[in-house]
């Protein structure tokens, strides 16, 4: 077949982008500043092509003195991508009209927040990382320039040349993302659930570029230990994506020989629990021994940091998360869990591989871990992942982590505090921290869910899709901690997509027990809903289940289950 890269010969064409484009219109004006004309004609849909005339003209005209002329734009959700301005014409006051020279300055600003779209370079720890946000465009007349992609929601333009007019034809949100079905999805009685389960797979989405980021502002690399949540949302909703290895293999091409997985050593824990779960969901042997010498590479380095008494030990830089930094003892006994977990997840696969000695060892690994239990620590992921692990009571740390509600939860491990609440029989308690947490970020004016939150930001804050108020706190640019403080905080980060796991796994109670689907057991609760219906994507088609609650507070469950999957209770 002749096209055009075998004709011409002298383009070489590396990579295809996975990715589809969709042009956006504004959905609102949130402000103007100095003299602009016909903004909200900004909000009606207009032709990508630019021509000679103009049905409609939008004008910011700058004086020599004054304001300059400016429009704040929302495009209504997050999105990945950039923005294309359609310019009609530029004319400068007191000259003639030339084709060739005539331009116009405009500073671009985007924000995940409206307060951040206003904000000057490094207010509030504002930044360029990763995607430029703060950019100086030159605009010629009958063009279309497009910026560079970030995450954003909101945009704003100023007018920085003097005695100009710029005209515009409109202004287009350029959406960059892979336009996949939802194969799976999640309902029940509860609306609130509904949209925090819609928004979490929009925020797994958005993340999901050339590969699986972290985050589509700040943060936009791969990261072994970040993927575990996207990759358990991947598997419920969308399927067998190829993304998935790929991005798998991507940190181990990125690693040296010998050396921890993106430089953290906790993260060939999370790595061998992301191999583990990708090859229960797709039964993809091939792939699996694909990663053979990688995974008995990553184990051997595993296994030298476990003391004699049975101490995880990890070496190089230690990190649970964020909010963990600095508390070493909750670190510790998350760190713990983390090992116990991770060399379950190894040993079960060097036994699909026939790896008999390597699956040894790492029973072995996992009998030492177990001589040593570290004390509670009052941290709530930390304490989770020793209930996961069997190191503690899961009755006894659930009943730890009711207290104060969604007061201390982590958006990074999430998955595992309302997994253990699941274990501990706390369902009701883990769907009310889902609507405290989740539904507070909604309620700040999310649309994709964030980096990190807690609930005590709330008070006294305006959302992030209004103008600053005066006596109020700026729930963006006001908190955050770490590596996130003020507005260099993401507000799309997949690893916060938690509810859909948890809402697929527990509360439907789907649970994958051989590879590929081929043998899983179904067990709903519900909690306090009165009904949930769920679709989970399987290599052998659509397994639906459907359950209501009964008076005797048992539900009543049907099954739809392709030929090849066995159900057990």
């Amino acid at each position: 077949m002749r096209d055009a890269f075998s004709v011409l010969g002298r383009l070489k064409p590396t990579d295809k982008d996975p990715r589809d484009r969709r042009y956006l219109t504004p959905v609102r004006v949130v402000r103007t500043t100095g003299d602009v004309q016909g903004a909200e004609q900004l909000l009606q849909p207009t032709v990508s092509q630019v021509a000679l005339t103009c049905e409609r003209e939008i004008t910011l005209r700058n004086d020599t003195d004054g304001a300059h002329a400016s429009v704040l734009l929302d495009f209504g959700m997050e999105i990945q991508g950039s923005v294309r301005i359609q310019v009609f014409t530029v004319r400068h006051s007191g000259q003639d009209e030339d084709w060739g020279n005539n331009l116009a300055q405009v500073r671009v600003r985007f924000g995940e927040s409206v307060s951040e779209t206003l904000a000057e370079y490094r207010e509030k720890n504002t930044t360029n990382n990763h995607a430029p946000r703060d950019m100086v465009l030159c605009l010629p007349n009958y063009s279309a320039p497009e910026t560079s992609e970030t995450g954003f929601r909101f945009v704003h333009l100023e007018l920085l040349s003097p005695d100009t007019v710029l005209t515009l034809a409109g202004v287009q949100g350029v959406l960059i993302f892979r336009d996949l079905a939802w194969q799976g999805h999640f309902e029940c009685s509860d609306p609130l659930l509904n949209r925090i389960y819609d928004t979490a797979v929009w925020t797994v989405q958005l993340n999901m570029q050339e590969y699986l980021w972290d985050g589509i502002k700040r943060d936009r690399l791969v990261w072994a230990g970040d993927m575990g949540t996207e990759i358990r949302t991947i598997a419920a909703v969308f399927g067998n994506q190829r993304i998935v290895p790929e991005s798998l293999e991507r940190v181990l091409r990125q690693t040296p020989q010998g050396k921890w997985i993106n430089g953290l050593s906790s993260y060939a824990l999370w790595w061998f629990m992301e191999v583990y779960d990708w090859f229960m969901t797709t039964g993809d042997r091939e792939w699996l021994e694909s990663q053979r010498e990688s995974l008995l590479s990553q184990i051997r380095l595993i296994r030298t940091c476990v003391t004699e008494d049975g101490r995880e030990n990890l070496t190089g830089r230690r990190y649970l998360d964020w909010p963990s930094s600095e508390n070493p003892d909750a670190m510790h006994a998350g760190l713990q869990g983390l090992m116990i977990l991770a060399v379950q997840s190894a040993e079960k696969l060097f036994d699909f591989l026939g790896e008999e000695a390597a699956a040894r060892d790492c029973r072995e690994t996992e009998a030492l871990l177990r001589r040593h239990v570290p004390a509670l620590s009052g941290y709530k992921q930390a304490d989770a992942l020793l209930a996961l692990s069997g190191l503690r009571d899961a009755g006894e740390v659930a009943e730890m982590l009711t207290r104060g509600g969604a007061a201390g939860f982590s958006s990074f491990l999430s998955c595992f505090t309302l997994g253990a609440l699941a274990e501990g029989n706390r369902i009701r308690e883990a769907l009310d921290c889902i609507r405290a947490y989740w539904g507070g970020m909604l309620k700040m004016g999310a649309t994709s869910f964030w980096e990190d939150f807690d609930i005590r930001w709330m008070e006294n804050a305006f959302p992030i899709d209004q103008l600053p108020e005066p006596g109020k706190k700026d729930v963006h640019g006001d908190f955050g901690r770490a590596c996130y403080v003020g507005f260099r905080h993401s507000l799309c980060h997949g690893w916060a997509a938690s509810p859909v796991p948890f809402l697929t796994e527990h509360v439907a109670g789907i649970r994958v027990l051989d590879p590929g689907f081929s043998r899983v057991s179904i067990d709903p609760r519900l909690g306090d809903l009165s009904w949930i219906r769920c679709t989970c994507p399987t290599p052998y088609g659509a397994l639906s289940v459907e359950a209501q609650s009964r008076p005797d507070g048992e539900p009543e469950v049907r099954i739809r289950a392709p030929e090849g999957i066995t159900v057990t209770p």
